[in-house]
């Protein structure tokens, strides 16, 4: 069993890492997916995504920079 010293650490970090997260992964794919749909170059139906006409896969898109 872990320390509780240990334990608590693992937990700051978990939460750290979670804010970074947010703010360098999904923060930004949030407000590019944002743009897409107010630009009309992607769009949602009942079932799928499409972006520039075209269905998005599952898995979605890798967009270049």
């Amino acid at each position: 069993m872990l320390k509780r010293n240990a334990f608590d650490r693992i937990v700051e970090y978990a939460h750290e890492l979670q804010g970074t997260m947010k703010g360098e992964c999904d923060g930004p794919a949030f407000c590019k997916a944002l743009d897409l749909l107010g630009s009309d170059k992607m769009g949602i139906d009942i079932d799928h995504a499409t972006l520039d006409g075209e269905s998005l896969s599952y898995g979605g898109y890798q967009l270049e920079d």
